[in-house]
């Protein structure tokens, strides 16, 4: 089992899942998660994190970094269908740049199970 507070990437019901620690107990919370991963011709970096501006910020930054030290990178996005909106919101513009500089860019909005 993970240790208290990481989140665990297994994929229950079309949704990530997070532990949790309540005192003594474990508890499984539902959390909307987006998962990428960044590919370039030397390694690949999963990021899993919620839909939200900071983290999308951060997956930005990952990528210009993968991008500046090795290349060209893939990228490929996962999320749920009601990130939808926020996702959209906080990343089209600079995936869009991403994609005009020659990086492959694919977004998959997934189904619940």
């Amino acid at each position: 089992m993970p240790p208290p507070s990481v989140i665990d990437p297994e994929r229950l019901g079309g949704r990530r899942w997070a532990r949790c620690r309540n005192g003594h107990s474990s508890v499984l919370e539902e959390m909307s998660m987006l998962h990428a991963v960044i590919r370039s011709s030397r390694d690949a970096m999963h990021f899993f994190a919620e839909v939200n501006g900071y983290n999308l910020q951060t997956l930005r930054q990952h990528v210009r970094q993968t991008n500046r030290e090795d290349g060209p990178v893939h990228l490929r996005v996962e999320i749920d269908p009601h990130d939808q909106a926020a996702f959209v919101h906080y990343s089209t513009r600079w995936l869009r740049a991403l994609s005009q500089r020659g990086a492959a860019v694919e977004v998959e909005v997934m189904q619940a199970g």
